[in-house]
């Protein structure tokens, strides 16, 4: 097998000019790690030629030796002590491939884990264990604990995921608008309730959260609907803390495709202007090799001149070592901490992770561990064929924002006056606790988590300038005086301290009907519940060791804009749902958010055509 490898890949060299790699200096072994190229040969060989590239497996092609077996290679930028007075500016330009190559999906070279990886992976892989001790327990002289208020029914904690987790609905509309494939694993229907604007209320001063309830008769009979806005704490670039902002930035080969690397560029020159005096800087890039242009880069000391560079000399090239990227941005931060400010990795990539460890729960449990420690993350996904499974798995760990950047227009607002909401929390590990009269039980819940155990909820981050809506279905009709409470428990992020918010209102004074803030839910939800009907169920399975091989493995291409795809089911579906969201949107017209999202289902839906009945 390994020599008729070799000798196809001849007939190719032979047939054609030499190729140009995913990275110079990729030897013809590492077969995985080069683009794929339809090579000028008879079809049948060209066919034989693909299957041997799949069914080759890791071990088709060994390196020529191993790395482990010799001195660390030059391109790997060595660790510098750096000076306290002046930034630190690393052309990473020199870091040239090793002249044998990345064996991609061959033998990986063994990485040295440090004690802190070493004790995680060990984590995952011991049986679960018991919830953590709480503390000593209580002395028998101790006075018991106050009796439960008999007057109050179920308590639930409820999570709609972090407030600045909008990827999901940012990718969906960009592939509308592109008429391109929506698989239902790209679909959460939660950030679809964090990514449109609903009617609230400010925080009161000294408090970091506002709440508007409202409520009304649900779709059955003997049902209540919910909807609790919540809104954070507005922060503008003048009131938010310094921060000591780590950028960990891919430039791998696949950042070439789709604008990736020119809208991280242009991203990156928009974020210096939200930047103020005193924030420190430090910027890691990652393909197969790690490198650090730019350590200690304050603002407003240091010339901008030199942050300018050390974007500008981002080149896409070479295979993804996500891990090792995130875990020198994470060494850096933990470097630069300080503990009256805002400590954030910020990572932009399109997570296509396919050298080194690309274990994505192993690779979470960083994000997790330095959460912990106060070192907060964001992740920016950008590209159509992202890796949307292990970016959001990064951030769900890590409590941390995660955007989609679509085009130019989603780049400059990311970037320019949304950024301190991608920066700053008002309230870190939030549990949302709801507490229900007698009179109503929980019956279905429209968020990401709900339990009546807290444990089993993830506390949340939230963030300065966004806000949440939290849908649900009660069972149970209540009397105008039951009361209803949402308790807000977190830890103030300036502070350390734990802190509590109480809101409470009578069913009496929260029932509307008809309801504008719950018909445009109900809306969102039914244009989800669309969605999910008639899109692909499934995307590439992950990992996929070279980027080529992914883009093979994507859904195939629809129809040209104005061709439609012949699927009578789901014509039928979505004249099903026009129908109902319609009749939602009548006392809803004045609201622009309400039109896009009509003009998005029709859009989608015009993509697919009944079948043409049989002429009798």
């Amino acid at each position: 097998m390994h020599h008729l490898i070799r000798l196809l890949l001849v007939l190719e060299q032979a047939s054609r000019p030499a190729p140009t790699c995913l990275g110079a200096g990729v030897d013809a072994c590492s077969i995985r790690g080069r683009r794929l190229f339809v090579p000028k040969l008879p079809i049948r060989a060209g066919l034989a030629l693909v299957a041997l590239l799949f069914m080759a497996g890791p071990s088709a092609c060994e390196p020529a030796q191993a790395d482990s077996d010799k001195e660390q290679p030059s391109w790997i930028a060595k660790p510098q002590t750096p000076p306290q007075t002046g930034a630190i500016f690393t052309d990473c330009r020199g870091q040239a491939m090793p002249e044998r190559g990345i064996p991609i999906g061959g033998k990986m070279r063994p990485m040295q884990m440090s004690k802190m990886m070493e004790g995680e992976a060990a984590m995952l892989a011991a049986p679960p264990e018991a919830a953590p001790d709480e503390g000593p327990p209580p002395s028998p002289d101790a006075p018991p604990a106050p009796a439960p208020d008999k007057s109050e029914g179920q308590s639930v904690y409820l999570s709609n995921d972090d407030s600045m987790s909008l990827s999901s609905a940012q990718r969906i509309e960009y592939a509308i608008d592109n008429f391109l494939p929506v698989p239902q694993s790209h679909l959460r229907p939660h950030e679809f309730l964090n990514y449109y604007r609903f009617a609230g209320v400010d925080p009161e001063p000294g408090r970091a959260f506002g709440v508007k309830a409202e409520m009304t008769p649900g779709v059955q009979r003997g049902q209540t609907t919910l909807a609790l806005s919540v809104r954070g704490r507005t922060i503008g670039k003048d009131q938010r803390r310094p921060v000591a902002l780590t950028f960990v930035l891919d430039q791998s080969g696949s950042m070439s495709a789709a604008n990736k690397m020119t809208y991280l560029k242009r991203g990156m020159k928009r974020v210096y202007d939200e930047l103020k005096a005193g924030d420190v800087v430090n910027v890691v890039q990652f393909n197969h090799a790690v490198c650090t242009p730019l350590e200690n880069f304050v603002v407003g000391r240091d010339a901008r001149e030199i942050f300018d560079r050390a974007v500008d000399y981002l080149e896409p090239v070479g295979s993804t070592n996500l891990h090792d990227g995130l875990v020198r941005g994470y060494e850096l931060a933990n470097k630069y901490f300080q503990a009256d400010r805002n400590n954030r990795v910020l990572m932009i990539t399109d997570a296509m992770a396919n050298t080194g460890i690309v274990d994505e729960p192993l690779t979470s449990t960083v994000t997790m561990h330095y959460d912990k420690n106060k070192i907060a993350f964001s992740g920016v996904g950008v590209g159509r064929d992202f890796n949307d499974s292990l970016l959001n798995r990064l951030t769900e760990r890590g409590k941390g924002a995660y955007l989609f950047l679509a085009n130019e227009n989603a780049v400059d607002r990311v970037f320019g006056d949304k950024f301190v909401s991608l920066l700053e929390v008002v309230a870190r590990d939030v549990h949302f606790k709801l507490t229900l009269p007698k009179s109503l039980t929980l019956e279905t819940f429209y968020g990401e988590e709900a339990s009546e155990k807290k444990e089993e909820v993830q506390a949340i981050h939230y963030f300065a300038n966004s806000a949440q809506l939290f849908l649900s279905d009660l069972k149970g009709e209540p009397a105008a005086g039951d009361e209803i409470k949402l308790d807000v428990e977190y830890t103030d992020p300036p502070s350390g301290q734990p802190k509590t918010e109480h809101f409470a209102w009578t069913a009496g004074t929260i029932t509307q009907s008809p309801s504008r803030m719950i018909d445009k839910a109900r809306l969102t939800m039914l244009f989800t519940d669309l969605l999910g009907e008639t899109g692909p169920a499934t995307w590439p399975t992950w990992p996929c060791f070279v980027y080529p091989c992914y883009r093979l493995m994507l859904p195939p291409p629809l129809p040209r804009p104005g061709e439609r795809i012949d699927d009578e089911r789901a014509a039928k579906t979505c004249a099903h749902y026009q129908t109902k969201m319609e009749e939602l949107a009548k006392s809803l017209a004045d609201d622009p958010e309400v039109k896009h999202l009509l003009g998005l289902r029709e859009k989608y839906c015009d993509r697919f055509a009944r079948k043409t009945p049989a002429t009798p």
